[in-house]
Parts: structure tokens; C-alpha cells; sequence
């Protein structure tokens, strides 16, 4: 598939900014999620927060979307490109956008988000993220994080609109994060939105009365599940039990249903070990009140060889068990308007009317008032 990227526009290199977990002395950040564009833009242990949202760097990121090239994108792994959901130029609507576009802006004021990735603490120890429990509680590398945390805090907190925890770890296992999802006065930051990304073992009726103060902060909550059986659990998600995890997400489900949250995803990466499950997947979705599930590919991370990251790519042709997946693929649970096909847009069919919306969607102006019409709704909490 060639990507026809013509007269599109991405805003997150404009907006976002990703803390990555230390890597040696540094303590590198992203313009995107690191998967999708893996270049470093500056090191929040040496930089400020101003100093990196302008570098070079930034820059010729921010470029590369404007020459409308996407040269810094990993086109087959975004989501975004994948499942064509990029903005058009000339249907933007906001004015922060427009004024981008129209000026080739490279420097802007920001950031207005940021995903605290930096922690990599965790309760679990999932075979594709790391080969064992990670969790830091103490020593000089927690104590550099504490203070680049509370130094980025009173750079960027004022201006910020959401703040996402976290991707690399769990936030209710890491010490860090829990400090601020449960101390953080989010009444002194009405228009702050807070985003969880979460394992969810851990995200119990508990961890949410902890969180009072950050309450009607919390906008949307991502939960990576990654199987559908609880065998299948213990191995992608090891230390865990889908039977304790159940509960938590009927919860979170209960949380939706009263709009104290604005969404809920169910999210699963696809590897050999757990495609068969896909199916009963969604059905998992629905039976605990989720929006969505989100389907995507599983990247090696460093902790698998070539060889068993070969054979957990079930989407690749050469694999041999390529036609099975194909076959799961076609289950009509997996055309449900609650299925996210991420980066196997691809492969996984659309519902019928799915389809329809999809081809409106490509049609400028209608894409647009979608889009808008999305967002006004999703501010609606």
C-alpha cells in the first residue's frame, strides 16, 4: 500500500511531548510515541522544557509533516496513517492549526501535552516489554526522575491540557506516578485532562477513591489486556490473572456508563500467542461496558530475538500460520463498530457501514464535520 499523504496534517508534533524512560546518562524525549518516530528531541535531564519543545530536532520533525513527506514516520506502524485518520489541511478548525499551516510554523508555544513515559516500574512482566520486574522505588536513577518530575511540574503544569500516564510502565506500580495521580490538586487545573494507560490490576475501587482529587480530571483510560482466556493471560501478561482483572474493568465500565470517564479502550497487541482470542476479545469489550478495543502489532521492544519475534509476527506472509490468522480475522465480531483496527486497518475488514463512514470520511468537508462533530461530543463530560 502507498500512503497518499498529500494536503495531510499531523498536530502532535506540535502539541505533544514524550518522556522516555533513562537510557544510560540520558533521559531521552519524543515527538510522537517512540514506535512511530524514533528520534530523539532533546534530554529533559540536561535541557528545560522550553529548550526542547524548539530544538532542532523538533524542528525538522514539525518540517517533515508541513512538506507533507512524513519522513521521520514510521508509516506502516502509525495508526494514524494506517487507518487514514490524518487531518486534512484544508479542513482544519482549529485556529492553532490553521495559523501552523499557514505560516510553516516550526516554533510554537507548547507543550500542551505530555506522556510521562519515564518510569518503567511495573507490576507485571509481559515476555514483548521485558525480560523481568522492574519497579523503582529508590537510588539515584528514581531520585534524577523525582527531580526532573517535579522541575518539568513547574515549567509546564500551568499550561498544560492533558497529561497521559503512562506507556512504558504501570502508573498505580510506580511510586512516582502515584504521587501525582493521588496528591495533585486538580481543582487548581479545571481545563487539565488526565489520561491513564494501565494494566488495570492495580486500578481498583481503591486507586480510584485515592484519586479524588484528580477525579474529574481523568478524561480517558486505556487498559491493555492482550488476551481473552485466562491461560493465555498468564503468559502474554505474566505475574497477572485475568479472573482479578475482571472486576476492575466492570468497575471502570460502571465508571463509564455514569460519565465519570469519557472513555473506556480495551487494548491488545496482536502476536502469535493470543491472535485466535481477537473474537472473544470484543466480546469482552461489551460484556464490560468498554467503547472500544483496540487491535495493534506487536514490536520488539529488544527483549526477543529476530527469531522469536518472527514467530510471534502472525501478520507477516512468510509466517505459517498466516492463513489461520487471516481466517480469525474474518469473524464478524471483528467488523463491530467498537473495533479500533490500529495498524491492521490493512487486513481487518470493515463493518459494511463502517465502510460507508470511512469513504464519507474521505470526502473533505464531510471528513471534517465528523471529526468536529466527534470532538464536540467527546468534550461533553
Amino acid at each position: 500500500m502507498t500512503d497518499n499523504l498529500k494536503g495531510k496534517f499531523c498536530p502532535r508534533p506540535f502539541e505533544y511531548l514524550e518522556l522516555g524512560y533513562p537510557q544510560g546518562d540520558k533521559a531521552p524525549c519524543f515527538a510522537c510515541c517512540p514506535t512511530w518516530v524514533p528520534t530523539i528531541v532533546g534530554d529533559i535531564g540536561q535541557q528545560s522544557v522550553s529548550d526542547i519543545w524548539n530544538s532542532k530536532e523538533m524542528q525538522n520533525i514539525r518540517a517533515s509533516i508541513l512538506d507533507e513527506s512524513f519522513s521521520y514516520c514510521n508509516h506502516e506502524l502509525c495508526p494514524e496513517i494506517r487507518e487514514n485518520r490524518l487531518l486534512e489541511k484544508d479542513y482544519l478548525f482549529q485556529e492553532s492549526h490553521k495559523e501552523i499551516v499557514k505560516k510553516g510554523l516550526l516554533k510554537t508555544e507548547g507543550p500542551k501535552i505530555i506522556n510521562f513515559s519515564n518510569d518503567r516500574s511495573c507490576n507485571l512482566e509481559c515476555p514483548s516489554c521485558r525480560t523481568e520486574k522492574i519497579m523503582w522505588s529508590q537510588g539515584e536513577e528514581f531520585e534524577k526522575m523525582e527531580e526532573i518530575h517535579q522541575r518539568l511540574l513547574d515549567e509546564a503544569l500551568e499550561s498544560l491540557e492533558l497529561m497521559i500516564f503512562c506507556s512504558s510502565g504501570d502508573p498505580f506500580a510506580s511510586k512516582l506516578y502515584r504521587k501525582l495521580l493521588f496528591e495533585l490538586e486538580g481543582s487548581k487545573y479545571p481545563k487539565l485532562k488526565i489520561q491513564i494507560v494501565t494494566n488495570g490490576q492495580l486500578f481498583t475501587p481503591e486507586a480510584w477513591e485515592k484519586m479524588e482529587k484528580i477525579q474529574k480530571n481523568i478524561d480517558t483510560v486505556y487498559v491493555s489486556v492482550d488476551a481473552a482466556t485466562p491461560d493465555t493471560y498468564r503468559v502474554v501478561r505474566k505475574g497477572g490473572e485475568l479472573e482479578e482483572l475482571i472486576p476492575n474493568l466492570k468497575f471502570l465500565g460502571e465508571l463509564r456508563r455514569q460519565g465519570k470517564i469519557s472513555l473506556l479502550q480495551l487494548d491488545f497487541v496482536v502476536q502469535q500467542r493470543n491472535y485466535r482470542e481477537m473474537p472473544e476479545f470484543v466480546k469482552l469489550g461489551k460484556e464490560v461496558g468498554a467503547d472500544k478495543v483496540f487491535f495493534q502489532k506487536v514490536v520488539n521492544w529488544g527483549t526477543w530475538t529476530n527469531e522469536i519475534y518472527e514467530q510471534q509476527a502472525i501478520w507477516k506472509n512468510s509466517h505459517p500460520e498466516h492463513q489461520l490468522f487471516l481466517d480469525v480475522l474474518s469473524h464478524p465480531l471483528l467488523k463491530d463498530s467498537m473495533v479500533k483496527r490500529g495498524n491492521l486497518s490493512d487486513l481487518l475488514e470493515a463493518r459494511a457501514d463502517n465502510i460507508i463512514v470511512a469513504i464519507l470520511k474521505r470526502v473533505p468537508g464531510l471528513r471534517h464535520l465528523y471529526i468536529r462533530t466527534k470532538q464536540l461530543f467527546h468534550g461533553m463530560k
